[in-house]
């Protein structure tokens, strides 16, 4: 299940039984995407927010090295 709101998204994941939750402050752009016959919809987050996610301390190490060789 989705909801759509003004500032944001929220996206169930069921799995999960939680909500991933999108602000559209932090998004730069949506884009429509296509992999094997299938559409999806893909966020192109802003830098800002990115950082502050890679600084925080619930994102693994082994991302945050991803990361880093990414960047460099």
């Amino acid at each position: 299940m989705t909801s759509l709101y003004k500032d944001r998204v929220e996206i169930y994941v069921q799995f999960k039984g939680t909500y991933k939750v999108v602000k559209f402050e932090d998004v730069k752009f949506f884009r429509l995407i296509k992999m094997h016959h299938v559409k999806y919809i893909a966020i192109e987050y802003k830098t800002k927010y990115i950082s502050q996610k890679m600084e925080s301390p619930e994102t693994s190490n082994f991302i945050k090295n991803l990361w880093s060789l990414i960047c460099n």
